[in-house]
């Protein structure tokens, strides 16, 4: 519902426009030109189907693309990751990962089926995505607390596997910026940890205690 106050505004306005011109015809008001709408990208569902709505703020007109029907994207997928132009669609079926990614700009859509199949070897607990490569989180074996990162490389089908610290209580949502791999967990001191991962190298460059100050990540370039 809107509400319209514009007949106070524009009184106000032609009573300020007369009171300056007969006070001083030099000191003119200044206008504030109309701010224009960003373009923005939103992502929904209803019961049936997801949804892509692409919003252009220059022609003031938006775009609905369904994607289940055009990308074969289920509702109920387990997460969506974002990198650059690319959205990542997460799911779990049949005992096998697999991804759709989508250009939410072109609208090329990759369909990665099974690329993971569980075991009693690892427990996953998070997914996400780099340009190139996949990460998933993970206890290993089943059950235990030796938290691991396993990377696939979707140009080569390579798997590595690094763990990242043993005794790990619980685990949070990893953020991807830049080939850095952020992931935070608690161990079982319930200390705050933030492990910083190299995804070029696979290699671990760092973990931060932050022992009980509970950390948000921030990323700019």
């Amino acid at each position: 519902m809107k509400f319209y106050r514009l007949p106070w505004v524009l009184c106000l306005s032609i009573i300020g426009t007369l009171f300056l011109g007969c006070t001083n015809d030099d000191n003119q008001p200044n206008m504030v030109s109309e701010v224009q709408m960003p373009n923005y990208t939103v992502i929904g569902q209803n019961f049936q189907s997801v949804f892509q709505f692409n919003y252009d703020g220059t022609l003031d007109e938006g775009d609905l693309f369904n994607l289940t029907t055009e990308s074969n994207i289920n509702r109920e997928y387990l997460t969506l990751r974002q990198v650059s132009e690319v959205l990542t669609f997460f799911s779990f079926a049949a005992g096998s990962f697999s991804a759709v990614q989508r250009n939410y700009v072109t609208g090329e859509s990759t369909f990665l089926n099974e690329f993971y199949t569980i075991s009693s070897e690892r427990s996953v607990t998070w997914g996400t995505n780099s340009e190139n490569k996949l990460f998933l989180g993970y206890f290993s074996p089943e059950g235990s607390t030796n938290y691991g990162i396993r990377t696939i490389n979707l140009a080569t089908d390579e798997e590595i596997d690094l763990i990242v610290e043993y005794n790990v209580n619980d685990v949070f949502e990893p953020l991807y910026y830049a080939n850095r791999l952020l992931i935070t967990f608690l161990d079982q001191q319930s200390n705050y940890k933030l492990s910083v991962i190299d995804t070029d190298s696979n290699d671990l460059i760092r973990t931060f205690d932050f022992g009980k100050l509970v950390p948000s990540i921030l990323i700019n370039k």
